[in-house]
């Protein structure tokens, strides 16, 4: 991974600091990366006698002695594209202070907690290329043993992980490959409220983990669907068993008798795949949720949406 610097002054002394590593948080539940930065001061007297920036520092120099202590960081991390900079997020450090000794490199650690959408949306920034972060810094300085000297200082630094390191190394730890995110559009046409309830509290059960609800608010869903699609007058009646009975007109609605079937074939499937397993005596996995409601969920978006058009 590519290795960058800078110098800043601090309580005119010159703390030089360099990126050194990303890697990742071994066990974490969620996403986790660690970027690793080096700190050193240097009051020798070579960085003593370096160029200072203009206007001279008003405080005394460090003793050769005297260590510097860093406190309450704030680092916000940001991701240059060619589009401009886009912010990450913070990182945060464990160590809540640091006592930087003459000459001496010190190690820190910067985590940042990410999900697997943010990720998604850093490959979608990265377009297949190397990593270019920004990393801007502020803390608090001061001399150890002298609280008079306490300052805020902040500094910028930029460096890149290798699209290689990235793509073989982080990504797979961090469980990219294994998790596929689906963007689900979200249903809100208040005209077909009952409908999208109905989905909504499905979706609600899912997260809690009540799996057997899922599919149980899934047929109300369908069932309400159903109904107001013939209510709008997309419907057809044929004998079944004796009896005249009606049903949606799929190919009606959708304006293609061929598509009409086919989505009338995988709503009477999803139904009947739903209905007895929302009874009481079988149980309910995840999958069986997942299908489910992701079938449930396109149908009630393909069919609300097409009725709105053709109101």
């Amino acid at each position: 991974m590519s290795a960058i610097s800078t110098d800043v002054w601090v309580q005119n002394a010159l703390l030089h600091v360099t990126y050194c590593s990303t890697s990742t948080e071994q066990s974490s539940i969620r996403p986790r990366l660690l970027f690793s930065f080096d700190f050193t001061q240097g009051s020798s007297p070579e960085a003593r006698h370096a160029r200072r920036p203009s206007p001279m520092p008003t405080q005394p120099p460090i003793p050769v002695s005297a260590n510097l202590i860093l406190s309450n960081f704030a680092v916000e991390l940001r991701l240059a594209t060619d589009k401009g900079l886009y912010y990450v997020g913070q990182l945060f450090s464990a160590q809540p202070l640091v006592s930087l000794q003459d000459n001496v490199r010190t190690n820190l650690n910067f985590g940042l907690d990410l999900d697997h959408y943010e990720l998604r949306e850093i490959e979608k920034l990265r377009e297949s290329k190397d990593l270019q972060f920004t990393a801007k810094f502020a803390f608090t300085a001061e001399i150890q043993g002298n609280p008079q000297t306490r300052t805020q200082s902040n500094f910028s630094l930029g460096f890149k992980i290798p699209k290689s390191d990235w793509v073989e190394t982080l990504l797979p730890v961090l469980g990219l490959k294994t998790v596929s995110l689906i963007e689900i559009p979200k249903l809100s046409d208040p005209e077909f409220q009952e409908i999208i309830s109905h989905v909504d509290d499905a979706w609600k059960q899912y997260s809690m983990g009540e799996y057997h609800r899922v599919l149980t608010d899934c047929r109300k869903a369908l069932e309400s669907l159903a109904s107001v699609v013939k209510d709008k007058g997309y419907k057809k009646s044929k004998e079944q068993e004796g009896k005249k009975r009606t049903f949606p007109d799929w190919g009606k609605l959708l304006g293609n008798e061929d598509l009409g079937d086919t989505v009338g074939i995988i709503n009477k499937k999803a139904r009947a795949f739903i209905v007895p397993a929302a009874h009481a005596g079988r149980t309910i996995n995840r999958e069986d949720a997942d299908f489910a409601l992701m079938i449930t969920h396109a149908i009630v978006n393909l069919i609300t949406r097409k009725l709105a058009e053709t109101s």
